[in-house]
Protein backbone atom coordinates (compact mmCIF):
# COMPACT_ATOMS: atom_id res chain seq x y z
CA UNK A 1 0.00 0.00 0.00
CA UNK A 2 2.85 2.20 -0.29
CA UNK A 3 2.00 3.29 -3.35
CA UNK A 4 -1.48 4.07 -2.34
CA UNK A 5 0.12 6.28 0.52
CA UNK A 6 2.40 8.17 -1.95
CA UNK A 7 -0.45 9.28 -3.85
CA UNK A 8 -2.10 13.37 -3.54
CA UNK A 9 -3.83 13.57 -0.03
CA UNK A 10 -7.10 13.64 -2.16
CA UNK A 11 -6.78 10.46 -4.39
CA UNK A 12 -9.13 7.81 -3.03
CA UNK A 13 -9.35 4.38 -4.31
CA UNK A 14 -12.28 2.31 -3.82
CA UNK A 15 -13.02 -1.18 -4.96
CA UNK A 16 -15.87 -2.40 -5.16
CA UNK A 17 -16.64 -6.45 -5.18
CA UNK A 18 -20.90 -6.25 -5.84
CA UNK A 19 -23.52 -7.15 -8.40
CA UNK A 20 -24.22 -4.35 -11.00
CA UNK A 21 -27.42 -3.00 -9.57
CA UNK A 22 -25.52 -2.90 -6.04
CA UNK A 23 -22.57 -0.94 -7.93
CA UNK A 24 -24.75 1.60 -9.08
CA UNK A 25 -26.25 2.25 -5.89
CA UNK A 26 -22.59 2.63 -3.80
CA UNK A 27 -21.41 4.81 -7.57
CA UNK A 28 -24.62 6.53 -6.54
CA UNK A 29 -23.73 7.46 -2.98
CA UNK A 30 -20.07 8.73 -3.83
CA UNK A 31 -21.33 9.93 -7.55
CA UNK A 32 -20.08 13.45 -6.19
CA UNK A 33 -17.04 12.79 -4.71
CA UNK A 34 -13.39 12.60 -6.69
CA UNK A 35 -12.77 9.22 -5.86
CA UNK A 36 -11.68 6.75 -7.84
CA UNK A 37 -14.15 3.82 -7.62
CA UNK A 38 -14.08 0.37 -9.29
CA UNK A 39 -16.38 -2.87 -9.72
CA UNK A 40 -14.57 -6.21 -8.87
CA UNK A 41 -17.16 -9.30 -9.72
CA UNK A 42 -16.44 -11.47 -7.26
CA UNK A 43 -13.65 -11.70 -4.50
CA UNK A 44 -11.37 -13.62 -6.66
CA UNK A 45 -11.14 -10.93 -8.96
CA UNK A 46 -10.72 -8.25 -6.31
CA UNK A 47 -7.54 -10.38 -4.98
CA UNK A 48 -6.69 -10.29 -8.55
CA UNK A 49 -7.09 -6.77 -9.39
CA UNK A 50 -4.92 -5.31 -5.61
CA UNK A 51 -1.87 -5.08 -7.20
CA UNK A 52 -2.97 -3.00 -10.15
CA UNK A 53 -5.03 -0.68 -8.44
CA UNK A 54 -3.84 -0.43 -4.95
CA UNK A 55 -6.82 0.27 -3.88
CA UNK A 56 -7.07 2.32 -0.18
CA UNK A 57 -10.56 0.75 1.08
CA UNK A 58 -12.61 -2.58 -0.19
CA UNK A 59 -16.17 -2.08 -0.18
CA UNK A 60 -18.37 -5.65 -0.15
CA UNK A 61 -21.77 -6.68 0.02
CA UNK A 62 -23.25 -9.70 2.58
CA UNK A 63 -23.92 -11.73 -0.50
CA UNK A 64 -20.86 -11.40 -2.45
CA UNK A 65 -18.16 -12.42 0.43
CA UNK A 66 -20.70 -15.51 2.06
CA UNK A 67 -17.87 -16.74 4.48
CA UNK A 68 -14.90 -15.15 2.51
CA UNK A 69 -14.41 -11.82 5.12
CA UNK A 70 -11.70 -12.87 6.58
CA UNK A 71 -9.47 -14.59 3.49
CA UNK A 72 -10.33 -11.84 1.95
CA UNK A 73 -8.95 -9.11 4.85
CA UNK A 74 -5.45 -11.39 5.05
CA UNK A 75 -4.98 -11.35 1.38
CA UNK A 76 -5.20 -7.55 0.50
CA UNK A 77 -3.84 -6.47 3.78
CA UNK A 78 -6.72 -3.38 2.91
CA UNK A 79 -9.90 -2.74 5.34
CA UNK A 80 -12.95 -3.78 3.68
CA UNK A 81 -16.19 -2.55 4.82
CA UNK A 82 -18.98 -4.15 4.51
CA UNK A 83 -22.48 -2.34 2.37
CA UNK A 84 -25.97 -3.53 3.14
CA UNK A 85 -29.66 -1.98 1.08
CA UNK A 86 -31.01 -2.49 5.42
CA UNK A 87 -28.94 -3.23 8.44
CA UNK A 88 -28.92 -6.81 9.91
CA UNK A 89 -27.68 -6.52 13.80
CA UNK A 90 -26.30 -10.38 13.40
CA UNK A 91 -24.84 -9.96 9.88
CA UNK A 92 -22.67 -6.50 11.20
CA UNK A 93 -21.55 -9.42 14.19
CA UNK A 94 -20.39 -11.28 12.43
CA UNK A 95 -18.41 -9.13 9.61
CA UNK A 96 -17.11 -7.36 12.48
CA UNK A 97 -15.48 -10.53 14.17
CA UNK A 98 -14.47 -11.51 10.82
CA UNK A 99 -11.88 -9.03 10.24
CA UNK A 100 -14.14 -6.27 8.17
CA UNK A 101 -13.31 -2.64 9.24
CA UNK A 102 -17.11 -1.34 9.29
CA UNK A 103 -20.66 -1.97 8.53
CA UNK A 104 -23.16 0.52 7.05
CA UNK A 105 -26.47 1.07 4.92
CA UNK A 106 -25.65 2.61 1.35
CA UNK A 107 -25.77 5.83 1.64
CA UNK A 108 -24.53 8.88 3.93
CA UNK A 109 -23.87 6.17 6.36
CA UNK A 110 -21.81 4.30 4.07
CA UNK A 111 -20.07 7.33 2.91
CA UNK A 112 -18.79 8.60 6.17
CA UNK A 113 -18.20 4.57 7.19
CA UNK A 114 -15.59 4.86 4.68
CA UNK A 115 -14.39 8.20 5.88
CA UNK A 116 -13.92 6.94 9.39
CA UNK A 117 -11.92 3.55 8.04
CA UNK A 118 -9.28 6.01 6.03
CA UNK A 119 -8.63 8.72 8.53
CA UNK A 120 -8.20 5.64 11.08
CA UNK A 121 -6.13 3.99 9.02
CA UNK A 122 -3.90 6.79 7.69
CA UNK A 123 -4.25 9.56 10.22
CA UNK A 124 -1.69 11.71 9.51
CA UNK A 125 -3.13 12.49 6.42
CA UNK A 126 -4.79 15.50 5.24
CA UNK A 127 -9.06 15.33 5.16
CA UNK A 128 -10.37 15.34 1.73
CA UNK A 129 -12.49 18.54 1.11
CA UNK A 130 -15.44 17.02 -0.28
CA UNK A 131 -15.73 14.16 2.12
CA UNK A 132 -15.16 15.93 4.98
CA UNK A 133 -18.87 17.31 6.16
CA UNK A 134 -18.36 20.21 8.02
CA UNK A 135 -16.75 22.29 5.77
CA UNK A 136 -17.68 20.99 1.81
CA UNK A 137 -20.72 21.81 0.86
CA UNK A 138 -20.72 18.95 -1.91
CA UNK A 139 -21.30 16.67 1.63
CA UNK A 140 -24.76 18.35 1.71
CA UNK A 141 -25.79 17.91 -1.79
CA UNK A 142 -27.43 14.72 -1.13
CA UNK A 143 -28.98 12.79 -4.09
CA UNK A 144 -28.49 9.13 -6.17
CA UNK A 145 -30.82 10.88 -9.11
CA UNK A 146 -29.11 11.88 -12.51
CA UNK A 147 -30.41 14.69 -13.23
CA UNK A 148 -29.09 16.43 -9.88
CA UNK A 149 -26.10 14.84 -10.75
CA UNK A 150 -25.74 16.65 -13.80
CA UNK A 151 -26.24 19.58 -12.27
CA UNK A 152 -23.47 19.03 -9.47
CA UNK A 153 -21.45 18.09 -12.59
CA UNK A 154 -21.82 21.60 -14.46
CA UNK A 155 -21.05 23.27 -11.21
CA UNK A 156 -17.70 20.99 -11.03
CA UNK A 157 -17.11 22.13 -14.54
CA UNK A 158 -17.55 25.58 -14.23
CA UNK A 159 -15.59 25.69 -10.83
CA UNK A 160 -12.61 24.82 -12.76
CA UNK A 161 -12.59 28.39 -14.64
CA UNK A 162 -12.98 30.74 -11.12
CA UNK A 163 -14.05 34.11 -13.33
CA UNK A 164 -17.12 32.77 -15.53
CA UNK A 165 -20.65 33.81 -14.47
CA UNK A 166 -22.88 31.60 -13.57
CA UNK A 167 -26.76 32.30 -13.53
CA UNK A 168 -28.56 29.12 -11.06
CA UNK A 169 -32.43 28.57 -12.10
CA UNK A 170 -34.34 26.64 -10.21
CA UNK A 171 -38.10 26.58 -8.08
CA UNK A 172 -37.58 27.76 -4.01
CA UNK A 173 -35.84 25.30 -1.44
CA UNK A 174 -34.90 23.36 -4.41
CA UNK A 175 -30.92 24.36 -3.62
CA UNK A 176 -29.51 26.99 -5.78
CA UNK A 177 -27.39 28.31 -2.95
CA UNK A 178 -25.80 24.90 -2.19
CA UNK A 179 -25.09 24.63 -5.83
CA UNK A 180 -23.77 28.66 -5.42
CA UNK A 181 -21.54 27.17 -2.30
CA UNK A 182 -20.33 23.72 -4.52
CA UNK A 183 -18.86 26.32 -7.03
CA UNK A 184 -17.23 28.79 -5.19
CA UNK A 185 -16.11 25.75 -2.40
CA UNK A 186 -14.31 23.92 -5.64
CA UNK A 187 -12.98 26.57 -7.37
CA UNK A 188 -9.72 28.47 -7.18
CA UNK A 189 -11.89 31.07 -4.91
CA UNK A 190 -12.09 29.14 -2.31
CA UNK A 191 -9.57 31.20 -0.25
CA UNK A 192 -11.51 34.29 -0.43
CA UNK A 193 -15.55 35.20 0.91
CA UNK A 194 -18.61 33.78 -0.10
CA UNK A 195 -21.08 36.43 0.19
CA UNK A 196 -24.71 35.96 -0.18
CA UNK A 197 -26.91 38.79 -1.10
CA UNK A 198 -31.18 38.13 -0.98
CA UNK A 199 -31.97 40.36 -3.71
CA UNK A 200 -35.83 40.52 -2.51
CA UNK A 201 -35.19 40.80 0.85
CA UNK A 202 -33.54 44.84 0.58
CA UNK A 203 -35.63 47.69 0.20
CA UNK A 204 -34.89 49.21 -2.99
CA UNK A 205 -34.15 52.74 -1.42
CA UNK A 206 -30.86 50.83 0.73
CA UNK A 207 -30.11 48.49 -2.23
CA UNK A 208 -27.34 50.89 -3.48
CA UNK A 209 -25.17 51.54 -0.60
CA UNK A 210 -25.83 47.67 0.73
CA UNK A 211 -24.37 46.46 -2.58
CA UNK A 212 -21.33 49.09 -3.71
CA UNK A 213 -21.22 50.88 -0.29
CA UNK A 214 -21.30 54.55 0.73
CA UNK A 215 -18.45 57.39 1.64
CA UNK A 216 -18.72 59.40 4.83
CA UNK A 217 -21.16 62.08 4.70
CA UNK A 218 -22.70 60.70 1.25
CA UNK A 219 -26.11 61.37 2.65
CA UNK A 220 -28.11 61.86 6.36
CA UNK A 221 -26.91 59.03 8.61
CA UNK A 222 -23.72 58.47 6.84
CA UNK A 223 -21.15 58.52 9.89
CA UNK A 224 -18.21 56.49 8.26
CA UNK A 225 -17.43 54.70 5.37
CA UNK A 226 -18.69 51.87 4.85
CA UNK A 227 -17.70 48.56 2.10
CA UNK A 228 -20.83 46.99 0.23
CA UNK A 229 -21.92 43.30 -0.20
CA UNK A 230 -19.65 43.58 -3.96
CA UNK A 231 -16.74 44.50 -1.57
CA UNK A 232 -16.84 42.93 0.57
CA UNK A 233 -16.64 39.41 -1.44
CA UNK A 234 -13.37 40.89 -3.15
CA UNK A 235 -11.41 37.96 -4.32
CA UNK A 236 -14.64 35.36 -3.65
CA UNK A 237 -17.40 34.55 -4.73
CA UNK A 238 -20.97 36.87 -4.86
CA UNK A 239 -24.00 35.16 -4.62
CA UNK A 240 -27.01 37.58 -5.89
CA UNK A 241 -30.39 34.99 -4.94
CA UNK A 242 -33.18 36.19 -6.51
CA UNK A 243 -31.86 38.22 -9.06
CA UNK A 244 -35.16 39.05 -10.86
CA UNK A 245 -36.48 40.85 -7.81
CA UNK A 246 -33.09 42.94 -8.57
CA UNK A 247 -34.51 47.08 -9.18
CA UNK A 248 -33.99 48.21 -12.30
CA UNK A 249 -31.53 50.97 -11.50
CA UNK A 250 -29.34 48.75 -9.54
CA UNK A 251 -29.59 46.52 -12.82
CA UNK A 252 -27.60 49.21 -14.90
CA UNK A 253 -24.97 49.35 -12.20
CA UNK A 254 -24.57 45.21 -11.71
CA UNK A 255 -24.10 45.47 -15.24
CA UNK A 256 -21.16 47.18 -15.35
CA UNK A 257 -19.52 45.67 -12.21
CA UNK A 258 -19.81 42.31 -14.36
CA UNK A 259 -18.12 44.17 -17.55
CA UNK A 260 -16.06 46.73 -15.61
CA UNK A 261 -15.39 44.83 -12.83
CA UNK A 262 -15.44 47.99 -10.49
CA UNK A 263 -18.10 49.39 -8.28
CA UNK A 264 -18.40 53.41 -7.45
CA UNK A 265 -19.22 53.61 -3.88
CA UNK A 266 -22.55 55.94 -3.24
CA UNK A 267 -20.82 59.39 -2.56
CA UNK A 268 -17.46 58.52 -4.07
CA UNK A 269 -15.59 60.39 -6.84
CA UNK A 270 -13.60 57.50 -8.51
CA UNK A 271 -14.21 53.84 -8.91
CA UNK A 272 -12.90 50.57 -6.96
CA UNK A 273 -11.66 47.31 -8.55
CA UNK A 274 -12.79 44.47 -7.43
CA UNK A 275 -12.28 40.88 -8.30
CA UNK A 276 -15.51 38.83 -7.81
CA UNK A 277 -17.03 35.96 -9.71
CA UNK A 278 -20.71 36.75 -9.45
CA UNK A 279 -23.16 33.61 -9.17
CA UNK A 280 -26.77 34.76 -9.45
CA UNK A 281 -29.89 32.63 -8.92
CA UNK A 282 -33.83 33.13 -9.67
CA UNK A 283 -37.19 31.17 -9.87
CA UNK A 284 -38.20 33.58 -11.83
CA UNK A 285 -38.32 33.06 -16.02
CA UNK A 286 -35.80 35.79 -16.99
CA UNK A 287 -36.38 35.55 -20.63
CA UNK A 288 -40.22 36.37 -20.52
CA UNK A 289 -39.22 39.23 -17.96
CA UNK A 290 -36.98 40.46 -20.50
CA UNK A 291 -39.37 40.27 -23.20
CA UNK A 292 -42.03 41.99 -20.88
CA UNK A 293 -39.87 44.88 -20.63
CA UNK A 294 -38.85 43.94 -16.36
CA UNK A 295 -35.39 42.67 -16.79
CA UNK A 296 -32.98 44.23 -19.23
CA UNK A 297 -31.82 42.20 -22.26
CA UNK A 298 -28.09 42.77 -21.62
CA UNK A 299 -27.87 42.52 -17.93
CA UNK A 300 -29.77 38.60 -18.99
CA UNK A 301 -27.25 37.60 -21.71
CA UNK A 302 -24.00 39.16 -19.48
CA UNK A 303 -25.18 36.23 -16.11
CA UNK A 304 -26.47 33.31 -18.26
CA UNK A 305 -22.80 32.50 -19.35
CA UNK A 306 -23.25 29.34 -17.74
CA UNK A 307 -26.42 28.08 -16.59
CA UNK A 308 -27.11 25.50 -14.36
CA UNK A 309 -30.95 24.30 -13.69
CA UNK A 310 -31.38 22.46 -10.69
CA UNK A 311 -34.42 19.89 -10.72
CA UNK A 312 -37.15 20.19 -8.37
CA UNK A 313 -37.82 17.81 -5.95
CA UNK A 314 -40.85 16.32 -7.73
CA UNK A 315 -38.49 15.43 -10.79
CA UNK A 316 -35.88 13.13 -8.58
CA UNK A 317 -38.31 11.57 -6.44
CA UNK A 318 -35.84 8.67 -5.95
CA UNK A 319 -33.83 11.31 -3.21
CA UNK A 320 -37.25 12.16 -1.68
CA UNK A 321 -36.07 8.68 0.93
CA UNK A 322 -32.60 9.46 0.94
CA UNK A 323 -32.59 13.00 1.85
CA UNK A 324 -35.23 12.05 4.30
CA UNK A 325 -33.16 9.80 6.21
CA UNK A 326 -30.09 12.10 5.66
CA UNK A 327 -31.96 15.22 7.94
CA UNK A 328 -33.25 12.75 10.30
CA UNK A 329 -29.43 11.47 11.00
CA UNK A 330 -28.33 14.73 10.96
CA UNK A 331 -31.37 15.93 13.65
CA UNK A 332 -30.89 12.95 15.79
CA UNK A 333 -27.25 13.75 16.10
CA UNK A 334 -27.72 17.81 16.70
CA UNK A 335 -30.76 17.10 18.94
CA UNK A 336 -28.51 14.38 21.12
CA UNK A 337 -31.35 11.25 19.87
CA UNK A 338 -30.67 8.18 19.22
CA UNK A 339 -30.67 6.77 15.90
CA UNK A 340 -34.41 6.77 14.39
CA UNK A 341 -35.89 5.44 11.33
CA UNK A 342 -39.39 5.67 9.16
CA UNK A 343 -41.75 3.08 9.61
CA UNK A 344 -43.21 1.60 5.69
CA UNK A 345 -46.28 3.31 5.82
CA UNK A 346 -44.36 7.08 6.97
CA UNK A 347 -42.07 6.18 4.23
CA UNK A 348 -44.41 5.70 1.05
CA UNK A 349 -46.00 8.93 2.59
CA UNK A 350 -43.32 10.84 1.95
CA UNK A 351 -42.37 9.30 -1.59
CA UNK A 352 -45.85 9.72 -2.73
CA UNK A 353 -45.60 13.49 -1.65
CA UNK A 354 -45.51 16.24 -4.63
CA UNK A 355 -43.11 18.40 -2.40
CA UNK A 356 -43.73 21.60 -3.42
CA UNK A 357 -41.63 23.35 -1.18
CA UNK A 358 -38.89 21.09 -2.65
CA UNK A 359 -36.10 20.13 -0.05
CA UNK A 360 -36.91 22.81 2.25
CA UNK A 361 -40.35 21.36 3.29
CA UNK A 362 -38.52 17.93 3.17
CA UNK A 363 -35.87 19.31 5.65
CA UNK A 364 -38.78 21.11 7.68
CA UNK A 365 -41.24 17.48 7.71
CA UNK A 366 -38.34 15.64 8.77
CA UNK A 367 -37.54 17.69 11.76
CA UNK A 368 -41.00 17.92 12.82
CA UNK A 369 -41.82 13.96 12.25
CA UNK A 370 -39.14 13.65 14.84
CA UNK A 371 -39.80 15.93 17.06
CA UNK A 372 -43.15 14.46 17.27
CA UNK A 373 -42.11 10.89 17.67
CA UNK A 374 -41.55 9.67 20.97
CA UNK A 375 -39.68 6.41 20.32
CA UNK A 376 -37.15 5.55 17.69
CA UNK A 377 -39.88 4.80 14.82
CA UNK A 378 -41.21 7.83 12.96
CA UNK A 379 -44.44 6.58 11.60
CA UNK A 380 -47.05 7.57 9.23
CA UNK A 381 -49.41 9.99 11.35
CA UNK A 382 -45.85 11.51 12.64
CA UNK A 383 -45.37 12.64 8.87
CA UNK A 384 -47.91 15.68 8.50
CA UNK A 385 -48.49 17.62 5.47
CA UNK A 386 -50.56 20.09 3.93
CA UNK A 387 -52.28 17.26 2.46
CA UNK A 388 -53.60 15.83 5.45
CA UNK A 389 -55.77 19.05 6.34
CA UNK A 390 -59.20 18.75 5.36
CA UNK A 391 -59.91 18.91 1.82
CA UNK A 392 -63.67 20.30 2.20
CA UNK A 393 -64.07 24.16 0.28
CA UNK A 394 -63.81 26.79 2.56
CA UNK A 395 -67.36 27.75 3.68
CA UNK A 396 -67.11 31.45 4.56
CA UNK A 397 -69.40 32.36 1.91
CA UNK A 398 -72.07 30.54 0.70
CA UNK A 399 -70.94 27.65 -2.67
CA UNK A 400 -72.68 29.08 -5.70
CA UNK A 401 -74.32 26.57 -7.77
CA UNK A 402 -74.01 26.14 -11.27
CA UNK A 403 -73.82 23.43 -13.88
CA UNK A 404 -71.26 20.68 -13.71
CA UNK A 405 -68.51 21.23 -15.67
CA UNK A 406 -67.79 19.00 -19.00
CA UNK A 407 -66.10 15.49 -18.21
CA UNK A 408 -63.11 16.09 -18.89
CA UNK A 409 -60.62 14.08 -17.09
CA UNK A 410 -57.54 17.41 -17.30
CA UNK A 411 -60.17 19.24 -15.13
CA UNK A 412 -58.16 20.93 -12.81
CA UNK A 413 -61.20 22.11 -10.28
CA UNK A 414 -64.74 22.01 -10.27
CA UNK A 415 -67.71 23.19 -8.09
CA UNK A 416 -70.85 20.71 -6.52
CA UNK A 417 -74.38 22.47 -5.57
CA UNK A 418 -74.41 23.10 -1.74
CA UNK A 419 -77.31 20.31 -1.47
CA UNK A 420 -79.27 20.52 2.11
CA UNK A 421 -76.73 22.66 3.90
CA UNK A 422 -74.79 19.52 5.74
CA UNK A 423 -70.89 19.51 5.51
CA UNK A 424 -71.41 15.90 4.91
CA UNK A 425 -73.31 16.22 2.05
CA UNK A 426 -71.23 18.63 0.61
CA UNK A 427 -68.19 16.32 1.05
CA UNK A 428 -69.57 13.25 -0.06
CA UNK A 429 -71.01 15.67 -3.25
CA UNK A 430 -67.15 16.37 -4.02
CA UNK A 431 -66.31 13.16 -3.57
CA UNK A 432 -68.17 11.54 -5.82
CA UNK A 433 -68.23 14.19 -8.49
CA UNK A 434 -64.32 13.60 -7.86
CA UNK A 435 -64.54 10.23 -8.19
CA UNK A 436 -66.86 10.36 -11.66
CA UNK A 437 -64.67 12.80 -13.74
CA UNK A 438 -61.60 10.86 -12.48
CA UNK A 439 -63.75 7.36 -14.06
CA UNK A 440 -62.94 5.97 -10.65
CA UNK A 441 -58.87 6.42 -10.67
CA UNK A 442 -58.37 7.12 -7.21
CA UNK A 443 -55.25 9.48 -7.48
CA UNK A 444 -56.64 11.16 -10.24
CA UNK A 445 -59.32 12.25 -8.41
CA UNK A 446 -57.07 13.15 -5.51
CA UNK A 447 -55.66 15.55 -8.04
CA UNK A 448 -58.97 17.15 -8.50
CA UNK A 449 -59.54 17.83 -5.27
CA UNK A 450 -55.84 19.20 -4.18
CA UNK A 451 -55.55 16.81 -1.35
CA UNK A 452 -53.28 13.57 -1.41
CA UNK A 453 -54.61 10.21 -2.26
CA UNK A 454 -54.81 8.44 1.49
CA UNK A 455 -57.10 12.09 2.26
CA UNK A 456 -59.61 10.37 -0.62
CA UNK A 457 -58.95 6.99 0.67
CA UNK A 458 -60.65 7.86 4.77
CA UNK A 459 -63.41 9.71 2.88
CA UNK A 460 -64.29 6.92 0.93
CA UNK A 461 -64.27 4.98 3.96
CA UNK A 462 -65.71 7.62 6.13
CA UNK A 463 -69.08 7.64 3.37
CA UNK A 464 -68.87 4.09 3.39
CA UNK A 465 -69.00 4.74 -0.69
CA UNK A 466 -68.74 1.79 -3.47
CA UNK A 467 -66.18 2.43 -5.60
CA UNK A 468 -66.33 1.31 -9.17
CA UNK A 469 -62.25 1.33 -10.01
CA UNK A 470 -61.02 2.97 -13.57
CA UNK A 471 -60.08 -1.14 -13.98
CA UNK A 472 -63.37 -1.69 -13.69
CA UNK A 473 -63.07 -4.06 -10.21
CA UNK A 474 -66.02 -2.14 -7.58
CA UNK A 475 -64.18 -1.84 -4.50
CA UNK A 476 -67.05 -1.60 -1.87
CA UNK A 477 -66.19 0.06 1.73
CA UNK A 478 -69.13 -0.21 3.41
CA UNK A 479 -68.01 -2.46 6.34
CA UNK A 480 -64.70 -0.26 7.07
CA UNK A 481 -64.23 2.65 9.36
CA UNK A 482 -61.96 4.65 10.49
CA UNK A 483 -60.33 4.59 14.21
Amino acid sequence: MAQAQKRAPDDWRILVCAGVSRFDEILAAFGHMNVDLRRADDVADVIARIGAFTPDVIICSPTSLEDEIGPLVQASKCPVVIACVHADAYEAVRALREGASDYAEIGPRLVRAVEHTMQSKNPERVRPRWLDSERTILGRIVSRTKVMGDAVQRARDVAKTPNTTVLVLGETGSGKELIANAIHALSGRSHGPFVAVDCSAIPETLMESELFGHERGSFSGAVGERRGRVELADQGTLFLDEIGELPAAMQAKLLRVLEQREIWRVGASRPRPVDVRVVAATHRDLPRMVGAGGFRADLYYRLAVFEIRVPPLRERAADILHLAEHFLDRFCREQGRPPMRFSPEAAAKLVAHPFPGNVRELRNLVEQAMVSALGDTISVEHVVTDHDAPFLPSVSEPVQAQAPPPDDETSASFRVKWGDGALENLERQALERAIALAHGNLTHAAKLLGVGRQAVTRAILRHGLAVETHRGRPRVHDKLRLS
